[in-house]
């Protein structure tokens, strides 16, 4: 009888033991997951165990221009690459752009190379297309051996038939080379993540590139006593602050549109096609990125200035773009600078 209750009372003492034991481990545990809680806060159960985030995936753009990256021709080759959008400045692409391109060409054989200069144009596939392939796709290239062997292909907005770019030798159009666009689309509501699911694309700025507005020269030039009106065109806009840079409009009647230093060129401004203009107008080639005061000058808001509700659409927009731009190397170079300055707040 001794002996029975001695092997129950180990067996009772065994299982105090375990019990104790796992609760000396559940309090350890507890305590040294509060040790490691920040200070002053009490972790509850459901955050003991923290689970790691994980970045997504970056977005890629899905749509635009469409080129094969090599394209072997008849003694010449090219390869193309995409244009990212921050690097649209340093190629003069239009900021209106709806995707761009450089296409890069390579002789064959090399030693003919430093002889030949290439010429570059863009027709639609079908050769029956009634519109304009410039209001598509616009062809930059340079006029020198060098510089000629490079194009910045601009596409402007979508198309359905595709289009053939050729590349020639001056002088030796049997040496060409004729790469072709894919379809161009934009699919402006849906982007394609690397995961290969889709999630709806971030809003954008609205751009008041092209658009007409109304003001007065003094507004412009800081002399609060000259109330001449003004109507301007908005051909730059910062995205850091939606700020914008301007050109003027002229009456044509009096001024000269040929003068080349001031006026841009093949641009008139219809009043029947823009109803905030009075009568047929020239677009001045200088660009404003400022207004002046008392201080200096200060950015350009639309707040500063009056909606007409007016706007340059397509390739009347694309020339005066191109116009401000210039095709004079010293204006285009110090236009860029005063540019690149003006997207930076002019800091230095």
């Amino acid at each position: 009888m001794a002996r029975r209750y001695k092997k129950q009372s180990n067996a009772g003492l065994r299982i105090l033991c375990v019990v104790l034991a796992l609760m000396l481990a559940a309090a350890c545990t507890f305590g040294g997951l509060q040790l490691w809680a920040p200070a002053g806060k009490n972790l509850k159960p459901s955050e003991w165990f923290h689970k790691e985030e994980t970045e997504p995936a970056p977005e890629e753009p899905v749509g635009g221009l469409l080129l094969p990256e090599t394209t072997e021709g008849n003694g010449i080759s090219v390869t193309s690459a995409v244009i990212p959008i921050a690097q649209y400045d340093e190629y003069g692409v239009m900021p209106i752009a709806n995707s761009a391109q450089t296409i890069t060409a390579t002789i064959i054989p090399e030693e003919a190379a430093p002889f030949a200069r290439l010429t570059w144009t863009a027709a639609w596939k079908s050769g029956n297309s009634n519109k304009d392939v410039s209001e598509y796709l616009t062809l930059q290239f340079g006029s020198d051996i060098d510089t000629s062997k490079r194009c910045t292909v601009t596409c402007l907005q979508t198309f359905t038939t595709q289009i053939i770019i050729t590349a020639s030798v001056v002088d030796q159009p049997e040496i060409n080379v004729s790469p072709r666009t894919s379809k161009s689309h934009k699919e402006n509501n849906m982007t394609k993540k690397n995961t290969g699911t889709k999630t709806p694309k971030k809003s954008k700025q609205k751009s008041s590139v092209g658009k007409i507005y109304k003001t007065t020269d003094g507004n412009l030039g800081g002399d609060k006593s000259n109330k001449k009106p003004r109507k301007v065109i908005a051909i730059e806009q910062r995205k850091s602050d939606g700020a914008i840079a301007v050109t003027k409009i002229h009456k044509k009647e009096g001024k000269d549109p040929k003068d080349r230093s001031r006026y841009i060129q093949d641009v008139e401004l219809d009043p029947r096609k823009h109803p905030s203009l009075k009568e047929p107008s020239i677009v001045e080639k200088r660009a404003i990125f400022g207004r002046k005061d008392e201080t200096g000058y200060k950015p350009i808001h639309e707040r500063d200035l009056d909606d007409t509700g007016d706007k340059l659409k397509g390739k009347e927009l694309r020339k005066v773009w191109k116009g401000i731009q210039n095709d004079d190397p010293k204006h285009r170079k110090t236009y860029n600078k005063t540019k690149r300055r003006w997207k930076k707040g002019f800091k230095k």
